[in-house]
């Protein structure tokens, strides 16, 4: 009975040393699929970060200030363009006159002498 006794300890053992592994491999194994992750992760900020080195910024730095050089000067003339036909509109003229009128606007404002005269 003894003998039964510590054979069965010992199995006992042999088998919370088998869980012992099994739950070790379970930690390695997520570990392993958490570096295989990183390294994925890795690699896309990588071609990234190519990507980006590629990029030529003092051209795109060029290109905002001509944006910003150009676009408030354009954006100002549509303005006074708009006020033009709105300034037409509100007064009710012959047809004639009405065009006549607008298209000295326009052009005076495209010339760059920005007059409303309606």
């Amino acid at each position: 009975m003894q003998g039964l006794s510590v054979e069965i300890d010992g199995v006992r053992d042999v088998l919370s040393g088998i869980d012992k592994e099994i739950n070790e491999s379970g930690a390695t194994i997520s570990n392993l699929r958490d570096n295989i992750i990183v390294q994925r992760l890795t690699m896309k900020m990588m071609k990234i970060q190519e990507e980006i080195n590629s990029y030529d910024m003092e051209e795109a730095a060029k290109a905002r200030r001509n944006y910003e050089d150009k676009y408030e000067p354009a954006k100002a003339k549509e303005e006074k363009l708009n006020e033009a036909v709105c300034a037409c509109l509100v007064y009710p003229l012959d047809l004639s006159i009405f065009l006549t009128r607008l298209s000295r606007s326009f052009f005076s404002i495209i010339n760059g002498r920005e007059s409303l005269a309606l």
